[in-house]
């Protein structure tokens, strides 16, 4: 009986963490005009994502990746900063940059993530190839921002501090419930006669 309550109450425990630790990584963008993203980026460059590093995670649908700047249009940044992608668009931004592609990107600030995200997700995040736009919503209006007067990039990194709060989150859940089933186990035995003790502690053994 007592293996049986135990059994119960693990699997409550542990729907308790899952459902904890699952993100929503559904996303849906709603369009801006071009003026509205350039006028609410506080950094747009153009470079590459390094995806050879490991990501830095967040609770929603973005992670970060150091970028490699090559140009400053608005804003000032290091030669490498730490900038989000859309998990959805990872594997897309990978095979795009193995053939040759750059991405000229509009970023924000986010009270919920630690790094700068694209505005809006795509809105943000525009494919260049040859220096040129492509399949922009606005090639005019984007291949203008790459002939426009531009900075070099600052010497230097930027990495984040931040650390994974799902896993954190995910591993100080998963103690708590160890914890509470050890105790829950040991106030059970506490309170039953020593044989029953003894057969019960050789079971779970």
């Amino acid at each position: 009986m007592l293996i049986r309550k135990t059994y119960v109450i693990f699997l409550m425990v542990s729907m308790l963490v899952l459902m904890i630790h699952t993100r929503a990584y559904a996303s849906k963008w709603i369009p801006m005009s071009p003026q509205e993203v350039i006028e609410e980026s506080v950094l747009t460059v153009i470079g590459t994502y390094d995806f050879s590093c490991k990501p830095n995670t967040s609770e929603f649908v973005f992670e970060g990746y150091p970028f490699e700047v090559t140009k400053v249009f608005k804003g000032d940044s290091p030669e490498s900063t730490l900038a989000a992608i859309d998990i959805h668009n990872t594997g897309g931004a990978k095979e795009f940059q193995a053939e040759g592609g750059k991405f000229l990107l509009f970023l924000e600030r986010r009270k919920d993530v630690d790094f700068l995200v694209p505005i809006r997700g795509l809105n943000g995040m525009i494919q260049v190839v040859d220096e040129k736009t492509e399949d922009a919503y606005d090639d005019i209006f984007f291949d203008s921002i790459l002939k426009a007067p531009f900075k070099e990039p600052i010497p230097g990194s930027v990495k984040s501090t931040s650390q994974d709060n799902s896993m954190l989150i995910f591993l100080s859940t998963s103690f708590m419930a160890d914890v509470f089933i050890f105790f829950l186990i040991y106030w059970d035995l506490r309170n039953r006669p020593a044989k029953v003790r003894l057969a019960q502690a050789f079971i779970l053994l």
